[in-house]
């Protein structure tokens, strides 16, 4: 995990939820934003509240009524959920997945271009694989036919349990035998 400094940590927060978090405003996105710096500050890099309300220039009570709610917040909006994890993958992984919307489609589009991609050519390799095996095994079974008799090879033909692939294979041997 990339251990990142206060002054890292509030622009990183400020740059994925494109709200500037040092501003005293209480205004739904900044408290949820603010919300989300409090949550990794606390649980992630365990530091104490009057670290953390110092850090904004805030009094420690509002740092405890954010944590204390962020899971209810969270829970009616999904965004915070997702705001969170993506700056916690970023100090996790140091990627960032942010951009815009447009953006974004664009990237879901190429990568669903090339999933079609590797699913068709997975699919053309398992085909092809599965007739170089289907080939093998007919010439493996015609060269253990080859060796039988020409009276167990009838015996198969008249068999009733017996597959047509063998049916077939023991009418081909005996034409060859008898042409």
């Amino acid at each position: 995990m990339k251990k990142l400094t206060q002054k890292q940590l509030i622009r990183l927060v400020s740059q994925v939820t494109e709200q500037n978090i040092k501003i005293r405003s209480r205004s739904r996105d900044k408290v949820t934003a603010r919300s989300i710096y409090f949550k990794i500050c606390r649980d992630i890099y365990k530091m104490n509240i009057s670290l953390i309300a110092n850090s904004l220039n805030m009094h420690h009570a509002s740092v405890l009524y954010n944590l204390n709610n962020f899971k209810y917040w969270a829970r009616q909006n999904k965004e915070i959920t997702l705001l969170y994890d993506e700056i916690l993958g970023i100090i996790t992984t140091g990627i960032s997945v942010s951009g815009t919307k447009k953006e974004l489609k664009n990237s879901l589009r190429k990568s669903e271009t090339e999933i079609i991609k590797l699913k068709t050519e997975i699919s053309q390799i398992k085909t092809k694989y599965w007739k170089d095996v289907e080939e093998e095994s007919d010439r493996a079974v015609q060269q253990s036919f080859q060796k039988l008799s020409t009276n167990v090879l009838e015996m198969i033909i008249k068999e009733k349990a017996s597959c047509k692939i063998n049916k077939g294979i023991c009418k081909e041997i005996l034409s060859k035998r008898f042409a």
